[in-house]
């Protein structure tokens, strides 16, 4: 045992309030909102109320058209997002300005035009008149604006280079050149049709997400955050990493409802930061490792983040299939995630928990553990073939009813205010990205640059179905620096995922693959959010932190390159064989952190950990003879760093 022992460990009582842990969010998603009366609070509500009820409703007794539901989405968004976002820095904080409720008016003129008349636009075909033109260019102009308060002005500029090559296509060089399109056909495009703002970002938004973000925000209510982290810390608190472990195991159940990285970094890190730093962890590693962990929350069935259903939608197939592909990337992601944190604890001769620092899980199971139903009832509903909202909104039902059960979980009026404002505010961020990202897609569809981009990777590559990958890697991690997950998939997918496809990779892997990489960028310098949040937490160094954070995901770096050569492994069809894949994937895994934490029973010489690091790569590359060549080289490593090892115990006790 370690000379931190004697410490004595702190588990925070009170959690973060609601309004703590949003400061939190947005002060390392560099978004500030406002702090209003209230007057406006009231509006707020109200409007929170109106977003929840209608697709509660639509999602119960039948959806929309799908451009109507989509408008009447959006509207309610703009609404809320115009008074919380300032339009800057120098903005006032408590009300807003004459001009943002110009634009709440726009917003709400152009989108109940477009509802209005959707009929006689149809009848001439979609082709966009004086009135349409200018209420699309309204709405074109207050989405970008939307986009720049409440996701950041990255993806504005990605969006605005995006327009400006569908306008002066005649003018780009070579293989990027078109003949260009007139502004009306632009906005016809973007604001009449389902192929931009109103498209499957959109779509996937006013139907599913909002489902899954108001079923998320009505489990933690009832206090299942608190189950969670309590059913963690009896799960791991006395496995070696004690606190570490603890905060995979609640980050992976946390972020299963929740699909955020950064908030799921302020929730569960909250607890499990402090704990890490009491027993001897230093401060830049406890927020990397939350940040690593919260990360996988997107990955995590059943709920899983945005991207999931979108990939779904654009796949064609149910989400089910995703959720299911996602299991054992999933549980590679954390199991890379435990292997790192195991040998580093045993590297520094970090503490376990004692037994009196465990909470008394018999009676978190009593109080609260009847409200994991639900999710149960969720998984059930979509394995036996029904649709994803038909499960959200019986599970939903089903989690308000159960939470009467006992008084720990009991919704008052106050608990269903907190809900329909949750849930308002967390859809004001993911929308916006989608309606932006529904932009760029559009001019995707309309120029075709997506297959002239595909072409010249398949054409760069040179054949090289690996070059392909790394470009793909390259690409994924350069978008993925300050922009959500959600849009970083999308453009990937239209972008990278289509020469993959015709590279002969299989569509859902190429699509996890892509996806995979893009979640990854929250935890990859030079701008890696997740793991600055986890530092702000930890009171370390954001820079340090990044660095261990992409050091402590490198071994679930290899995890995509498994699954896009073995696609078997993502349980489409399984059978006996995919097991050799899996098993070798995990050993792959270990080697892979051997080699990157450079200690096995002891510190590793270059020379071992390179022997590790080539165990790994033979145990990813599928085949017999490199699956035995890398079980030959791990023994070999273990033979070689054994007796070492027990020499050390012999002379000076446990090696550290």
């Amino acid at each position: 045992m370690s000379r931190e022992t004697d410490n004595p460990i702190t588990i925070p009582e009170g959690e973060l309030s609601d309004q703590e842990l949003q400061e939190i969010t947005e002060k390392y998603e560099k978004l500030e909102t406002r702090k209003v009366g209230k007057t406006l609070s009231a509006y707020i509500l109200i409007i929170a109320i109106v977003l929840c009820a209608f697709h509660l409703y639509t999602a119960g007794f039948g959806l929309l058209l799908s451009i109507r539901q989509s408008a009447i989405h959006w509207m309610l968004v703009l609404m809320i997002l115009f008074v919380i976002y300032p339009a800057s820095k120098k903005s006032n904080r408590t009300r807003p300005y004459w001009f943002d409720y110009l634009l709440i008016a726009l917003s709400v003129a152009s989108s109940l035009y477009l509802l209005l008349n959707y009929n006689a636009i149809i009848v001439r075909g979609a082709i966009p008149n004086k009135t349409d033109l200018i209420m699309g260019i309204l709405m074109l102009l207050l989405t970008l604006e939307a986009t720049r308060r409440a996701v950041g002005k990255e993806l504005v500029i990605i969006c605005l280079i995006f327009l400006a090559y569908a306008i002066w296509g005649r003018v780009m060089p070579g293989i990027f050149a078109h003949k260009g399109f007139s502004l009306s056909r632009i906005v016809g495009h973007m604001y009449l049709s389902t192929e931009g703002i109103y498209g499957i970002p959109m779509g996937v938004s006013s139907t599913y997400l909002v489902l899954f973000i108001f079923f998320g925000a009505v489990l933690k209510e009832t206090g299942l955050d608190r189950f969670f982290r309590d059913l963690s810390l009896a799960i791991a608190g006395r496995v070696p990493g004690g606190p570490a472990q603890v905060a995979v195991v609640a980050s992976s159940l946390f972020g299963s409802i929740n699909g955020s990285a950064t908030a799921n970094v302020v929730t569960t890190g909250a607890f499990t930061i402090p704990m890490m730093k009491s027993i001897g962890y230093p401060d830049y590693f406890a927020g990397a490792v939350e940040a690593v962990a919260s990360t996988g929350g997107q990955l995590m069935p059943p709920i899983m983040g945005s991207a999931a259903f979108i990939m779904a939608e654009f796949l064609g197939i149910p989400y089910l299939k995703v959720a299911v592909a996602a299991i054992v990337p999933a549980i590679f992601y954390y199991f890379s995630c435990a292997t790192m944190i195991y040998l580093r604890a045993r590297r520094l001769g970090i503490r376990r928990l004692e037994k009196d620092e465990i909470p008394d899980i018999k009676k978190t199971l009593r109080e609260t553990g009847h409200m994991v139903i639900p999710i149960i009832l969720l998984v059930a509903l979509l394995v036996s073939g029904k649709t994803p909202l038909y499960a959200a909104f019986y599970s939903i039902l089903a989690t308000i009813a159960l939470s009467f059960f006992r008084k720990e979980t009991r919704l008052s009026l106050q608990s269903l205010k907190n809900i329909a404002e949750n849930t308002a505010k967390s859809m004001v961020t993911v929308a916006t990205a989608c309606a932006a990202a529904g932009i760029v897609v559009g001019v995707v569809s309309l120029t075709g640059i997506g297959l002239t981009l595909g072409n010249n990777i398949v054409s760069l590559a040179k054949n090289s179905t690996f070059l392909m990958l790394i470009i793909t890697v390259i690409v994924s991690l350069i978008m993925g620096m300050g922009v959500p997950t959600t849009v970083v998939y999308i453009l990937m997918a239209t972008i990278t995922a289509p020469p993959l496809v015709m590279a002969g990779f299989e569509p859902l892997a190429a699509h996890m693959f892509v996806f995979y990489f893009a979640l990854l960028a929250s935890v990859t310098p030079p701008v890696a959010i997740a793991a600055y949040a986890g530092a702000g937490l930890a009171q370390a160094s954001p820079s340090k932190t990044g660095w261990q954070a992409f050091r402590l995901a490198l071994a679930g770096f290899v995890v995509p390159f498994v699954f896009i050569v073995e696609p078997g492994i993502l349980l489409q069809d399984p059978g006996f064989g995919d097991l050799i894949p899996i098993f070798t994937g995990l050993i792959g895994i270990v080697c892979m952190g051997i080699f990157v934490e450079g200690y096995m029973s002891r510190p590793l010489n270059m020379p071992q950990r390179i022997l590790a690091l080539v165990a790994a790569a033979c145990m990813v590359i599928p085949g017999v003879y490199t699956d035995i060549m890398g079980a030959v080289l791990l023994v070999a490593l273990i033979v070689w760093v054994r007796p070492y090892g027990k020499r050390i115990g012999k002379i000076g006790g446990e090696s550290k």
